[in-house]
């Protein structure tokens, strides 16, 4: 059997999303590191890598999906994050514009899932969980009353709600632009067609509210 065809049988292919300016020098120079640790200096070890997903959706992830926060949202985003406190309005860049494919081995020694690279910092059991909950309202956790994080885990216990942290991967170091095989604008975006949109936690806790849109038992607003 040809070992190059055998390679690409137990290859993976997972998703990169990130803004349509940094996706041309990406083409250019492969998917770069951000310069960013992901968390694990809390433990005593750093681990600077690309992250990955095998989830074909830009939701839940923590990524900034280039929302705005005004108001209440505004308020308790700048009690965790002062330096914004002169911002009437909080604008995140958008780094779900593009979706890119990538092929790796899944023997590549640089490719670690989530729950192994949870296993290797020996973490506390909730650490993974908690990562994995509060992505659920990226890029802005801080943004939610208590009320409304504690009424998305009950929709998470009653799998309403999916945590996507079976579906993370990291790639330690740079991911090579030889490994991208497809790039995508995504559709939902200005100046695209539009498609059936994401339902982000946001648009859940409002449609709760409004028309009980579960069919199940009311939640009040107010802090448990």
């Amino acid at each position: 059997m040809n070992p190059l065809r055998l390679r690409c049988e137990v290859s993976l292919k997972l998703f990169h999303y990130t803004s349509s300016i940094a996706a041309e020098s990406i083409l250019l120079q492969g998917i770069r590191i951000s310069g960013r640790p992901h968390p694990g200096p809390q433990f005593g070890k750093d681990f600077d890598a690309v992250s990955l997903t095998s989830s074909s959706s830009s939701n839940g992830h923590a990524l900034r999906n280039g929302e705005c926060l005004v108001g209440s949202r505004r308020d308790l985003f700048v009690k965790s994050y002062p330096q914004y406190a002169d911002s009437e309005c909080i604008q995140f860049s958008d780094v779900t514009e593009v979706r890119l494919t990538v092929q790796i081995a899944d023997d590549d020694p640089k490719l670690v899932s989530w729950s192994e690279y949870c296993r290797r910092l020996d973490a506390p059991k909730h650490f993974k969980w908690a990562a994995e909950f509060a992505a659920l309202f990226s890029p802005c956790f801080e943004a939610f009353t208590l009320a409304e994080q504690s009424f998305v885990a009950r929709k998470v216990e009653q799998r309403v709600v999916k945590l996507k942290g079976d579906t993370w991967w990291f790639y330690e170091g740079n991911v090579p632009k030889e490994r991208i095989i497809k790039i995508e604008d995504r559709i939902d975006r200005p100046g695209k067609t539009k498609s059936k949109p994401e339902v982000s936690i946001s648009h859940i806790i409002d449609a709760h509210y409004r028309l009980d849109w579960f069919g199940l038992e009311r939640f009040h607003v107010g802090c448990p």
